[in-house]
């Protein structure tokens, strides 16, 4: 999966139902499986058992798992196509997809969201066309 299809999918999961985002009832967003989702936008496509999936809900950001995974806290249970990608470009996922106001209940996302995506898709060269169902009405 390339940069621009992980954002597509994530942004076509969460648009459809923003209470797939698996937060929890304390709030932030966990990798594992809640009752209204496979996961957070990184978690729903980690590999690895639900034991393995709750050892990085523990472990916090994506930059945080990573070096736990360096330094052998946990498992790498991403799936190879996503060991490839920058992970300034995963942060900026997890961030889009953790904040509330990022999201809405009419068109997924909100205007900061849309702002936010709009910055991922330059700061990462991602062809803009792709993305504009997700920017209207506002694209700028």
């Amino acid at each position: 999966m390339t940069e621009e299809e992980y954002l597509i999918d994530m942004l076509e999961y969460y648009t459809k139902d923003k209470n797939r985002r698996a937060t929890t009832a304390v709030g932030p967003c966990v990798y594992s499986p809640t009752k209204t989702s496979e996961g957070c936008a990184i978690g729903r496509h980690l590999i690895g058992s639900l034991e393995d999936k709750k050892a990085w809900d523990c472990s916090g950001s994506i930059s945080t798992c990573l070096d736990s995974i360096y330094r052998r806290n946990i498992k790498d249970i991403r799936p190879e196509w996503m060991k490839t990608m920058n992970t300034a470009f995963l942060e900026m996922i997890q961030n889009l997809h953790d904040i509330e106001h990022n999201w809405n209940e009419i068109s997924g996302l909100s205007e900061e969201g849309k702002k936010e995506l709009i910055r991922i898709i330059q700061l990462f060269n991602l062809d803009f066309t792709k993305f504009t169902k997700y920017l209207t009405p506002v694209i700028s």
